[in-house]
C-alpha cells in the first residue's frame, strides 16, 4: 500500500482525519488511531494490519531530535505532510531551530518524494520556497486555485480550480485555516486517480474531529 506521513507541531491529527475521509471514497484506507504516533505506538500499529489496504496513513509524534528519522526508518513513506510549525516541546528541544530541524527530517528522509509543506506556518515559510509546488496554503497548490471563501459556524464553501477541473468545496469543517489543508487533500485525491466526484464527496463528509 501507499504509506503516508504526517508531521508537525500542530493540525496533524485533522489532516489525517480529512485525509482518510476523502480517500476512503475510493480506497481501503487506515490511519494510526488516538496519539499512537511513538515508535512503540507505530509498531503496534502496524502488527494490527492485514496488508490488504490500499492506504495507511501515519501520525509521526515528535518530542526529541531524530524521533522522526526513526519513525521514517520504521515506515519508510511515499508521501509526506508537514502540517505546522509552533513553539511546542521546547523543554526537550531546547530551541525552536531543533525543533524545525526534527520536523524536517521527514523531507531530508523522503529525498525526492512528494512532501507537503504548509506555507500558512511562519517556521515552513521560511524555509520552503513559494514556488514550491507542493507548498499549500488557503490561496492553493499545486496549480490548484482557491476562490470565493465563505466561513461561517455551520461550515466551509469554496470553490478550486485547476484548468477544466472544479470542484465546489462544502466542509462541515469550520474556519479558513481548513482551507489549505483541505486543498492538500483534493491535490493528494487528484494524483491517486479519485474522480472530482468522489473528492467532493469526500470533503463534503469531513468535520470537526475529535
Amino acid at each position: 500500500g501507499i504509506k503516508i506521513a504526517i508531521v508537525g507541531s500542530y493540525g496533524k491529527t485533522s489532516m489525517k482525519e480529512m485525509l482518510k475521509t476523502v480517500l476512503s471514497e475510493k480506497f481501503s484506507v487506515l490511519a494510526t488511531p488516538g496519539n499512537k504516533n511513538t515508535p512503540l505506538g507505530t509498531s503496534e500499529f502496524i502488527d494490527s494490519l492485514t496488508g490488504d489496504e490500499d492506504i495507511v496513513i501515519f501520525e509521526m509524534g515528535e518530542s526529541h531530535v531524530g524521533d522522526i528519522a526513526e519513525l521514517c526508518e520504521i515506515i519508510k513513506p511515499n508521501k509526506g505532510i508537514i502540517t505546522g510549525i509552533s513553539e511546542a516541546h521546547l523543554e526537550t528541544f531546547g530551541t525552536l531551530k531543533n525543533l524545525e530541524n526534527t520536523i524536517f527530517e521527514l523531507v531530508d528522509f523522503m529525498g525526492n518524494k512528494s512532501v507537503y509543506k504548509n506555507l500558512d506556518s511562519e517556521p515552513i515559510a521560511n524555509r520552503v520556497e513559494s514556488s514550491d509546488p507542493l507548498a499549500y496554503n488557503k490561496s492553493g497548490v499545486h496549480d490548484w486555485v482557491v476562490s470565493d471563501i465563505e466561513s461561517s459556524l455551520h461550515g466551509l464553501k469554496f470553490v478550486v480550480n485547476k484548468g477544466s477541473k472544479t470542484i465546489w468545496v462544502d466542509s462541515r469543517l469550520v474556519g479558513e485555516h481548513h482551507v489549505g489543508p483541505l486543498v492538500a487533500c483534493i491535490d493528494i485525491a487528484d494524483k491517486l486517480g479519485l474522480s472530482l466526484a468522489e473528492i467532493a464527496e469526500g470533503v463534503q463528509h469531513t468535520k470537526a474531529f475529535e
